[in-house]
């Protein structure tokens, strides 16, 4: 598919496709485009000397698998150098192929930052568990700076991993998707083009009860004009959208996305918000991010990024520490951006946390966050 058309399918019915193909933040998104074979999920000679002269060695394992393959990408500086590198989980979004989630932005960041990323078309836990293992034994990970990001169902499946396995990772990062402590069931969905099929559960009382004693860091990020029409969060009920999706219901009410922004906000140590009380202070406010998310934060700020403003606020917990990060990105639709990955790489790569005890703290500084 042409990017131009992804672009236009990805917008909402006011978004100018076109204009945004032609953008200079269009034009970074087209330079993200790696050289594979359209027609199959595994690599080629000429993908794999594109990663190299961009400083990573990838590898792809159980070739041959359509199911069970998965990549990793490992800089080449840290070739039996003995340096411990963090460790990068990038989930994809629902059916995207492989050779497209390493075009997401994040791979292209690994050599610049030093970090390994791995991605799998499997991301049950069973999968992740066995990659992980994997790269235990054979990359220089360092096991306190294990993230998680993902884009749109990579989102959902970020939170959804995260909020079970606390403990292993210390920050994550979702696109394109609000969701928190959801199960989901393929069996929901008319989901014939995905050649695996989920079954797995809401995250219990008790699960949440750990990730809140644990704390996850989170930032996310999503477009003004994503198709799922996810800004502003806070609308009056008569102004929220209603989505033909075509891959069955999602629920995109404001009560659903307040009930996952408000899991993130229990997990973190910051009290909960209702709608009521959102509502009464977006219409108090005259703060431009405040405005254009559509939610409160205890801090904001506009940052220009090549042509276009990401609307940035954060939520801090009684320490002063910001554990929730959200940026809405101008005339951008449901497909990540670089800058977008490189904001949420400096958010998560921020925290470590003991894999043993499960301590969080801020790198540098030695500051607990989870207390």
């Amino acid at each position: 598919m042409e990017k131009i058309e992804l672009f236009r399918l990805m917008g909402d019915q006011d978004f100018d496709y076109d204009r945004y193909y032609h953008s200079e933040t269009g034009q970074v998104v087209l330079g993200l485009e790696s050289p594979f074979s359209g027609t199959g999920e595994y690599s080629t000679p000429e993908n794999q000397k594109y990663w190299k002269s961009l400083g990573l060695l990838k590898e792809v394992h159980n070739e041959g698998d359509i199911t069970k393959h998965w990549y990793s990408f490992l800089p080449i500086h840290a070739e039996g150098q003995g340096e411990k590198l963090p460790l990068v989980f990038v989930m994809h979004g629902h059916a995207n192929i492989l050779p497209v989630t390493e075009t997401y932005g994040y791979t292209h960041l690994a050599a610049k930052y030093g970090f390994i990323v791995v991605m799998s078309k499997d991301e049950h836990p069973e999968v992740i568990d066995e990659m992980y293992a994997y790269a235990l034994e054979n990359f220089p990970v360092d096991t306190s700076r294990v993230y998680m990001v993902g884009y749109s169902f990579g989102g959902f499946m970020t939170s959804w991993h995260t909020l079970h396995f606390p403990r292993r990772y210390a920050a994550a990062g979702i696109g394109g998707m609000f969701a928190a402590g959801y199960g989901i069931d393929s069996d929901d969905f008319d989901d014939t083009d995905n050649p695996i099929w989920y079954h797995i559960p809401a995250a219990t009382e008790e699960e949440l009860k750990t990730a809140e004693a644990l704390k996850m860091p989170v930032m996310i990020t999503v477009g003004e004009r994503e198709i799922l029409q996810h800004l502003p969060i806070w609308r009056e009920e008569k102004d929220e959208p209603v989505i033909d999706h075509p891959k069955g219901a999602i629920d995109l009410s404001v009560e659903n996305k307040l009930r996952g922004l408000n899991i993130w906000r229990r997990v973190n140590g910051i009290s909960p918000i209702t709608r009521e009380e959102l509502g009464e202070r977006i219409k108090a406010s005259a703060d431009e991010t405040e405005k254009h998310i559509g939610y409160s934060f205890d801090k904001t700020n506009v940052e220009k990024i090549i042509d276009r403003n990401y609307y940035i606020g954060e939520l801090r917990n009684s320490a002063g520490i910001p554990m929730i990060r959200i940026a809405g990105i101008e005339e951008a639709p449901h497909w990540p951006t670089l800058a977008q990955c490189e904001l949420t790489w400096n958010f998560v790569s921020q925290f470590r946390r003991d894999p043993e005890t499960g301590r969080l703290e801020i790198i540098g500084e030695g500051i607990p966050a989870n207390r």
